[in-house]
C-alpha cells in the first residue's frame, strides 16, 4: 500500500487503503493508521509538472527521495501500529464495465473538488491574493491547491525557498487533495491522515 501511494499520487494511495479495508484484508484501525503516510505526491507529478518548473531533474529525484523517507518515518512514528500480520484475501472479482464506471465515479469526485478550488483562487486573485509578494502567494495558494501553488513557484526568485515550498506543497497536498482523500476513504477517520501530511510538510525541510 505504501508503494502504491508512493508511485500513484494522490489520492491514488488513499484509496488503495479504502479498498483493501472494503475487502477486509485489513482492521479500521490499520486503515486508518495507513492513511496517514500512504497518500503522496506520485513521480509522475514531481518529474513532469515540478520537473518542468524547477528545471533541474536532480531536484525532482531529492524531491521523490524526500517523500519516500518522509513517509516511512511517518509509518515508524504514528502510534498504535498493529501487532497482527496482514494476509491478502480473495477478493470478488469486477467486470471491465463495473472497473471503468468507478473509476469515472473516482475521476469526477477528484475533477470537480480541483475545479471549485481553482474557482476559489481565482476569486482570490481578483480580491487580494495578486497584490501579496511571490513567496506568500505561491504559499497560500499552494495550501489551498498543490498544482496551482507549484505554478507560482516559477515567480519566486530565490531558488533554495522555491525548492522548500516546493517540498513542503507536495508533502502537504493542499486542502483540495485533502477533500479528495475525504471523498475515497468512506467511514474511515482522518485523524492520522492530518497527523502524518502536517508532520510530512515540517520534516521534509531538514530532509
Amino acid at each position: 500500500l505504501l508503494l502504491l501511494g508512493l508511485c500513484g499520487g494522490y489520492p491514488v494511495g488513499a484509496q488503495c487503503v479504502a479498498s483493501a479495508y472494503n475487502q477486509g484484508t485489513i482492521t479500521k484501525k490499520d486503515a486508518q493508521r495507513l492513511l496517514g503516510f500512504c497518500n503522496n505526491a506520485g513521480p509522475s507529478f514531481i518529474f513532469g509538472m515540478v520537473g518542468g518548473i524547477l528545471k533541474d531533474i536532480r531536484l525532482c529525484w531529492l524531491l521523490w527521495a524526500g517523500q519516500i523517507l518522509s513517509s516511512i518515518l511517518i509509518g515508524m512514528l504514528l502510534p498504535d501500529k498493529s501487532t497482527e500480520r496482514c494476509r491478502l484475501q480473495s477478493v470478488n472479482r469486477i467486470t471491465l464495465t463495473e472497473g471503468f464506471e468507478k473509476s469515472l465515479r473516482i475521476c469526477s469526485k477528484v475533477a470537480g473538488w480541483v475545479v471549485l478550488f481553482r474557482s476559489i483562487i481565482s476569486v482570490a486573485e481578483k480580491w487580494s491574493l495578486n497584490d501579496l509578494p511571490a513567496f506568500w502567494n505561491a504559499a497560500v495558494s499552494g495550501v489551498l491547491e498543490l498544482s496551482n501553488g507549484c505554478v507560482r513557484l516559477q515567480y519566486i526568485s530565490d531558488s533554495f525557498s522555491r525548492f522548500l515550498l516546493c517540498g513542503a506543497f507536495l508533502s502537504f497536498g493542499g486542502f483540495c487533495v485533502h477533500l479528495q482523500t475525504k471523498s475515497v476513504v468512506g467511514p474511515l477517520s482522518m485523524r492520522y491522515y492530518w497527523t502524518g501530511k502536517i508532520l510530512q510538510a515540517l520534516f521534509i525541510v531538514p530532509i
